[in-house]
């Protein structure tokens, strides 16, 4: 993160739109600022002094993703419910997956909330994504996103 943009008083307005010009946010006073309706990925810190809390840092928080992410959000903004052309795929796992929930985006332009499934890893499947329609092969999956969970 570069500079800090320091708020006198709070808003969602202009914390969401700090955020996204890539400034983190200060924010004075020792009540933590309500950002439920931040839509992207952020983080809120307490800033102490004398054990006091005297403000709230806010940054914004970058998820890993695989490489062509962006690309195939893109194509489905385009062509909903088109399949997209590359199958079958082979985008790399993601690291330390454990916990963690991730968006993917299937050959057939879904995009689904999904885990990672080591269960087989050491059989003929493989890891594989676990959805809530079954699970997917790694073969089928275009890209992936780790899912921000507040």
């Amino acid at each position: 993160m570069g500079a800090t943009r320091h708020l006198k008083n709070y808003t969602q307005e202009a914390c969401t739109r700090a955020l996204g010009e890539g400034f983190s946010v200060g924010v004075p006073g020792a009540i933590r600022p309500d950002t439920d309706q931040i839509t992207m990925p952020h983080r809120v810190q307490e800033v102490k002094e004398n054990d006091q809390i005297i403000g709230y840092n806010i940054d914004a928080l970058y998820l890993p993703q695989s490489d062509e992410w962006d690309r195939y959000v893109e194509m489905i903004k385009q062509s909903p419910g088109q399949r997209l052309a590359g199958f079958p795929f082979s985008v790399i796992w993601p690291r330390m997956y454990s916990g963690k929930k991730y968006q993917i985006i299937t050959v057939a332009g879904e995009m689904l909330l999904a885990t990672v499934d080591d269960s087989r890893e050491f059989m003929s499947e493989g890891l594989e994504w676990k959805t809530k329609t079954g699970n997917k092969s790694k073969n089928v999956v275009a890209a992936w996103k780790e899912y921000w969970q507040r």
